[in-house]
């Protein structure tokens, strides 16, 4: 069994397979990979119905935390690098101008989302001012 981060539960589902093969290209095409976005889609969905069935008060309470801004931002980020025709090695002006037309072109920005794509493993060093996305 995997382990289990804290605050969170493991769960085990049958569902229906085209259900199954719907929802893989669904995130496929949204997120091009599959590792950890699973678990947010699903919490998200079952967040969602949770607060359909909820009867409504005053006030509802949003329940669905959705994805991290700094991922979505991320996931835009490299999205476009491929819209602009780098699939596989891109440099640093490359970079800045994906980060230029979505999230900023302010040094600082597009700094901190190149940190943050190599720590998440997102992008990797090649060498000199060339990345390479994973």
């Amino acid at each position: 069994m995997p382990k289990i981060p804290k605050g969170k539960k493991f769960l085990q589902v049958y569902i229906d397979e085209d259900i199954y093969n719907k929802l893989m290209d669904i995130i496929k095409m949204k997120y091009d990979r599959l590792h950890g976005v699973l678990s947010v889609e699903v919490n998200d969905a079952l967040a969602h119905w949770i607060n359909e069935q909820t009867p409504l008060t005053h006030t509802r309470a949003h329940t669905n935390p959705g994805m991290p801004r700094l991922q979505q931002n991320l996931d835009m980020i490299i999205r476009k690098l491929k819209e602009l025709g780098f699939f596989l090695q891109f440099t640093l002006s490359d970079w800045i101008k994906a980060c230029a037309l979505t999230v900023g072109s302010d040094r600082r920005t597009w700094k901190k989302y190149l940190d943050y794509a190599l720590k998440f493993h997102r992008v990797k060093w090649i060498a000199g001012q060339i990345y390479e996305i994973i």
